[in-house]
């Protein structure tokens, strides 16, 4: 009895290799091969052809249904081994890469010249992504705080119409002495009058417009709270990163794609469970919970 490493199926016994992943069976799945990375085809085999010149022999690439993608197998006894390899060859490669960003010898990579780079990359990645967030996006803006405007606004419009009619009636009536040269002047008088009344008007208007905005704030408050409530439930960093990815390597993908694919999942599940919101609101509540599970905690 046979099993293959990569699939699982099981084979009678007298075969060796399983014929759809084309790799030689075990008979024990726990003592066999294991995968160790996920990514693409030849990224892989490069990789396995340098664990192989260092004296690797029982590595192979695979492709595994359930996930979609190919894999990279090593055996038990070589794991440890390979793991160390990887790393190093890894590390090798991005530091070749960050060089040649850099036009510059990878020998002149310090440690102090990477964090540079490092920082550099970081700054221009959240840059990036605040483009992308909120470019041609209008802001969602806090009701109750709109509400306070109003407020402030329709009370200062009043105040300053209503003193202004006072002032105009006290200057008709002669009690502004020093005023008197204007009191007879109709243009005058008729103009100030028409102004301070439209004062009084947009500021009645403006306050009237303050319970309303009071009882919107309410209700978005309410959903703030609903959708914080789901967010916490659903959008977890490990739901967010297994069906935003798939099970694909991403050790290696920069920020900015890590940020598109990750909020490309979370837009979805929030606009299936809350259609009917806001769009600002959906992409504030996004960006707080994208920050509490990757900004605050350092990715």
């Amino acid at each position: 009895m046979g099993f293959c490493p990569v699939c699982k199926s099981e084979y009678k016994e007298g075969i060796t290799v399983c014929h759809d992943c084309n790799v030689s069976l075990v008979e024990d799945l726990s003592k066999g091969p294991t995968a160790i990375m996920y990514g693409e085809e030849g990224e892989l085999n490069a990789i396995l052809d340098h664990c192989r010149q260092n004296g690797m022999k029982s590595g192979f690439v695979s492709f595994h249904e359930d996930s979609g993608n190919h894999q990279l197998y090593f055996g038990q006894d070589e794991m440890q081994d390979a793991v160390k390899l990887i790393q190093a060859y890894m590390a090798k490669k991005a530091i070749q890469s960050m060089a040649d960003a850099e036009g510059i010898d990878p020998k002149d990579l310090t440690p102090e010249k990477i964090r540079e780079i490092q920082e550099k990359a970081k700054k221009e990645a959240e840059e990036a992504r605040d483009r992308a967030r909120y470019g041609d996006k209008d802001a969602y803006i806090d009701k109750r705080a709109k509400a306070g405007e109003y407020k402030s606004s329709g009370i200062v419009l009043l105040g300053t119409g209503v003193l202004g009619i006072v002032a105009l009636v006290l200057l008709y009536l002669g009690m502004i002495p020093s005023l008197s040269g204007v009191r007879n002047n109709p243009l005058f008088m008729g103009v100030m009058t028409v102004l301070f009344l439209l004062f009084v008007v947009i500021g009645f208007i403006t306050y009237s417009k303050v319970s309303g905005i009071l009882s919107a704030a309410e209700k978005d408050e309410a959903l703030i709270e609903e959708i914080r409530n789901m967010m916490k439930e659903s959008l977890t960093k490990e739901v967010i990163d297994k069906q935003a990815f798939q099970g694909q390597d991403v050790s290696d993908m920069p920020d900015i794609d890590l940020y598109y694919r990750r909020e490309e999942y979370m837009q979805a599940v929030l606009k299936e469970a809350f259609p009917d919101a806001d769009s600002a609101l959906l992409e504030m509540m996004l960006d707080e919970r994208y920050n509490q599970l990757y900004e605050d905690n350092d990715h």
